[in-house]
């Protein structure tokens, strides 16, 4: 079916329409192109703030696990009673 369309479009108006039907049709294809590329350009982008949110979260959680840990044994271990 392309090819009557492209067959007619050339015998009845040359090698220029033939171009022209074809850039016309083209271009939509191209804008929606266009929009996914800066979809993922967007969607890239805040992967990545998630990303380094996620790894200061974690930082900070293993620090306070830590702390935690050190009050824990230091309680444990009797540490958290004066000397005489």
């Amino acid at each position: 079916m392309e090819g009557i369309i492209a067959a007619v479009l050339l015998i009845g108006g040359g090698l220029a329409t033939l171009q022209t039907a074809s850039v016309s049709t083209g271009l939509p294809f191209a804008f929606v192109l266009l929009i996914s590329v800066y979809s993922l350009h967007v969607g890239f982008s805040q992967e990545t703030y998630v990303e380094n949110a996620v790894k200061r979260a974690v930082s900070t959680a293993k620090e306070g696990y830590r702390v935690q840990e050190a009050v824990t044994s230091a309680i444990e271990n009797g540490e958290d009673t004066p000397s005489n």
